[in-house]
């Protein structure tokens, strides 16, 4: 294998152990098989997020004050987010937000050799919610990091397993990071590893005790 990735074998036992895991710690996480092939694994979790809704500024309600102006304009562009859910990012709610419902699949990528990172974003009335709004809901260091390469990072793609269009964390970097982050001789932790670096761009963490386990 090559340097920062990891067999399909290997992700799945990892795989299995972190849903031991998630049971032990009562997370949400579930370990499901693949209509097509019940050897091949894919961990999925939802969890609710309260999402800050952008607020349109219009032509004819310009400030008389620059610092009004600017003012607005960091209200119009601050998006934060907090989750019900303990194993996701929880952050201060702004005034205007709704709650939506975040469903993360982790699948084996067999071309990139490394796990990839699959999510969907609704609303409460069931709408899916747009790339742009799912972009906005990402913590705004992230959004500065990436700013140049944004729609390279977050993309929709077709869930490989289950056919139907997700946003996904590209995996093209994935086994360049992950050869900085883990030894090649050492693979047992790479999927905790990997999550706890990728997770938090699509507020998703991975909680203290799994890690210490």
């Amino acid at each position: 294998m090559a340097a920062g990735s990891i067999s399909g074998t290997e992700f799945a036992n990892q795989a299995n152990i972190f849903f031991t895991l998630s049971v032990k710690y009562n997370d949400t996480w579930d370990l499901k098989s693949s209509p097509h092939n019940r050897n091949e694994v894919y961990l999925t979790k939802r969890c609710n997020i309260e999402v800050a809704e952008n607020k349109q500024v219009s032509t004819n309600q310009k400030q008389s004050s620059s610092q009004t102006a600017n003012q607005s304009i960091a209200e119009e562009e601050d998006v934060d987010v907090e989750e019900s859910d303990a194993a996701c990012l929880t952050t201060t709610p702004p005034p205007s937000s709704s709650v939506c419902q975040f469903e993360y699949h982790i699948v084996y990528s067999a071309s990139y050799g490394v796990p990839v990172l699959y999510f969907n974003a609704y609303t409460q009335d069931g709408r899916l919610l747009s790339l742009d709004s799912v972009w906005n809901s990402v913590p705004q260091h992230y959004q500065d990091r990436f700013q140049h390469e944004r729609w390279t990072t977050l993309t929709q793609q077709e869930h490989p397993i289950l056919g139907r269009p997700f946003f996904q964390l590209h995996p093209c970097h994935t086994a360049d990071l992950m050869s900085k982050l883990i030894p090649e001789s050492c693979s047992g932790n790479y999927l905790l590893s990997w999550l706890s670096a990728v997770g938090p761009v699509v507020g998703l963490k991975v909680p203290l005790s799994y890690v210490t386990s």
